[in-house]
């Protein structure tokens, strides 16, 4: 019978190492949100000054806008599997949930500024937060990974 097994240090190491793959994935997935919601703002205001020229009704304008808004929500839910393989400790794990939670709360204000507009207005507000917290998360995670080497 020849089949290779691998002994508890071994699979030690490998878990370790795909921990270690993961977390430099969540540290990637933060820089990522980063750049896009300031890629958010941007592609935000160029269709709000394009807007002057054609109807308001027709906000395609914003389209970029909301592309990256679904695209960032994307790797908000990749960040989050790759935390959940990587069970860093809690000063990477709490800023990154928060992160999530406020990225799930950004289409709500955005839908609800239809209605009321200090919730439309609480969503670019919100951008922000997005930001700090992308920031935050992609600052711990590097940390951690230089405290593992």
């Amino acid at each position: 019978m020849t089949g290779t097994t691998i002994a508890p240090s071994g699979l030690s190491s490998t878990l370790a190492t795909v921990r270690r793959i993961s977390l430099r994935l969540v540290n990637v997935s933060a820089w990522l949100v980063f750049a896009m919601a300031w890629g958010q703002i941007a592609t935000a205001g160029y269709g709000l000054f394009a807007i002057e020229s054609m109807p308001m009704t027709e906000a395609s304008s914003l389209d970029a806008h909301r592309t990256l808004g679904y695209a960032t929500e994307f790797v908000g839910v990749g960040m989050m599997v790759f935390l959940l393989v990587a069970w860093p400790r809690w000063s990477v794990t709490w800023p990154a949930v928060t992160l999530f939670a406020v990225m799930l709360v950004q289409p709500v204000l955005q839908r609800l500024g239809d209605t009321a507009p200090i919730l439309g207005a609480m969503h670019a507000a919100n951008a922000l937060v997005t930001i700090a917290l992308a920031f935050l998360v992609a600052r711990r995670a590097q940390r951690a990974l230089s405290c593992r080497d």
